[in-house]
């Protein structure tokens, strides 16, 4: 006896079939616009990389275009052992930045850290990407907590988080320390830990550059 239509759509081979057809349908579509906004999505990166640069060096800027053309022309990149190294133009005062990453309480952490000429103090901070919790690690993308850091003055070459204290961080810049975000003592910590090491990092390839 012939299996109906109906017979015929219920088995399992049918299903699996169908189901094999619809996903390399969709991974067809995807892939076509993947390809299509690829170059779209580079660009809005490296705009992004760019404004986090300016904005550590509190460099100010008007628009993304603006943001562009002022990364352009008043700032150089050197590529010192193998990593970026972003440096003022003259006659602009020396400032240099170093994008840094490290592992948070959930994910990468990922931005660019600015210090003045001589080592002395941070000219600010900026994240690129992070995806801590939000409401809480996630808030060290909020104004007060990256103010905290324009003009900080670096002790033993850091800078040290305070735990405890009230929110909206600490208005000191010459005690080489900022208030870590309340409730949130794990992101706080990996972030200390990874700016450490982003600063010793910057401070190496500075030598490394100036020699």
């Amino acid at each position: 006896m012939k299996r109906s239509l109906s017979s015929l759509k219920d088995s399992k081979g049918y299903l699996v079939g169908f189901a094999v057809i619809v996903t390399f349908a969709f991974v067809l579509l995807l892939s076509f616009v993947n390809e299509l906004t690829k170059d779209r999505v580079e660009k809005n990166q490296e705009l992004f990389l760019i404004r986090a640069v300016l904005e550590s060096m509190r460099i100010p800027y008007r628009n993304d275009q603006d943001a562009l053309m002022t990364f352009q022309t008043r700032i150089t990149v050197e590529e010192i052992q193998g990593q970026q190294v972003f440096i003022t133009n003259p006659p602009e005062e020396r400032k240099y930045a170093i994008l840094f990453s490290g592992n948070g309480l959930w994910s990468i952490i990922q931005g660019v850290l600015g210090v003045d000429a001589k080592f002395e103090r941070v000219t600010g901070l900026s994240f690129v990407e992070q995806n801590e919790t939000p409401g809480l690690g996630g808030r060290i993308e909020e104004s007060w907590f990256k103010a905290q850091f324009q003009g900080e003055k670096l002790i033993d070459r850091t800078i040290a988080f305070r735990t405890g204290q009230a929110d909206p961080g600490d208005p000191d810049k010459e005690n080489g320390s900022v208030d870590a975000v309340t409730g949130a003592t794990s992101t706080s910590k990996s972030l200390e830990t990874i700016l450490k090491n982003a600063l010793i990092d910057l401070e190496e390839r500075i030598r490394e550059g100036n020699r």
